[in-house]
């Protein structure tokens, strides 16, 4: 009887751990600080690139603390008007452009 509620107790921590994580915000789901290095960072240039996303001259990353792959990137000609994306890097997809409030208030 134990190991049954010990099951039931596991599955409803996880089930909360899950509905959790969907509530985070942006700045959560990407932490600070930008990044413009690594391993990382030549993954998500190679993303841009096979999509084709113009206007990336200047690109930073932030890493998503829920899926490896995924990141917020931010995409400028200028370091003065910059554009966000969302890029998986296993697919190579890249979502956007997106203004930062578009995102702040839609994720």
């Amino acid at each position: 009887m134990w190991k049954l509620v010990l099951s039931i107790s596991v599955i409803l921590f996880m089930l909360m751990s899950c509905e959790r994580g969907a509530e985070l915000s942006l700045a959560e789901k990407y932490p600070t600080p930008w990044k413009s290095e690594g391993i990382d960072w030549i993954r998500v240039g190679q993303s841009l690139a096979h999509s084709e996303t113009g206007g990336c001259g200047i690109f930073e990353y932030r890493k998503s603390i829920q899926y490896g792959n995924d990141f917020l990137v931010r995409c400028s000609m200028d370091a003065n008007r910059w554009m966000f994306y969302l890029v998986d890097t296993d697919s190579k997809s890249v979502d956007g452009p997106y203004e930062l409030e578009f995102l702040e208030h839609n994720n």
